[in-house]
């Protein structure tokens, strides 16, 4: 068994590493910041298009810090507060909160399939919700308030601009020192997966991954990747916990 430390790869764009980063640093762990895309908000005049003519929403769902920025930097004020706000968890409630909204969250996990079990959003028949995400994000939500009867619109207030995997990144898949992937995104697995060279994709695969919901483990081994932790959520205490439950047992194996 290999017997270095590993190295943890945090996947999470600037700045929603930040604070994670920092915290594993305080571990004495050696720490590898490897966005997959650079977020990218959408023109103030842009954004307020989208609301303005579409009237009132009974319910916004603001799907991550980067889309409660936007909303906080570009609306009105009174928008956010004549409408029902929800976020994913903590730390996107935690902005809101912060610039004078009010916004209920699940009170685990931080996954669509928490979101979805909020008592705001049981009996939606007729609503009408906003759901603030990038392209591509939370499908889930969208199609299950469909389901339930309410009149979705999907508000892309922002988009990702993907970026290449980094020298760092392939730097330690070359290397002998294990690896763990802390990713709490589809679309940063797929597009990785999808850049990498076959001998680096490879060796990415056989990395140690801790992923945040069901979904994202079940896409994770489908694709090849056979060591697995799974977090709560995607929050960093979530995060944090499933990583030191890692730790605590024999250690992330040595690639062969």
């Amino acid at each position: 068994m290999n017997q270095h430390p590993p190295a943890i790869v945090v996947t999470r764009p600037d700045p929603d590493h930040r604070r994670l980063v920092e915290r594993l640093a305080a571990l004495h762990l050696r720490v590898l910041h490897c966005p997959a895309f650079h977020l990218e908000a959408i023109d103030g005049r842009e954004l307020r298009a989208i609301f303005d003519p579409s009237g009132p929403f009974d319910l916004l769902l603001v799907t991550s810090p980067m889309a409660a920025r936007v909303l906080i930097a570009s609306l009105h004020h009174e928008i956010l507060s004549n409408v029902r706000l929800v976020a994913p968890g903590k730390g996107t409630a935690g902005l809101l909160e912060q610039a004078g909204f009010g916004a209920g969250f699940p009170s685990h996990g931080g996954t669509s399939e928490a979101v979805l079990e909020i008592e705001a959003l049981r009996s939606v028949r007729g609503l009408r919700i906003g759901i603030c995400a990038a392209p591509g994000g939370r499908t889930l939500l969208a199609e299950e308030l469909a389901r339930r009867g309410a009149r979705v619109s999907v508000l892309h207030v922002y988009r990702r601009v993907p970026l290449p995997p980094g020298r760092e990144l392939l730097a330690q898949l070359a290397s002998n020192v294990p690896t763990v992937v802390m990713i709490t995104s589809l679309n940063a697995f797929e597009h990785f997966s999808a850049e990498l060279g076959d001998t680096d994709r490879a060796r990415w695969l056989k990395a140690d991954f801790l992923v945040s919901s069901a979904r994202l483990e079940s896409a994770c081994r489908k694709a090849g990747v056979a060591r697995i932790q799974r977090a709560e959520g995607a929050g960093d205490e979530h995060m944090l916990a499933a990583l030191a439950s890692l730790l605590a047992q024999a250690g992330p194996n040595a690639r062969d």
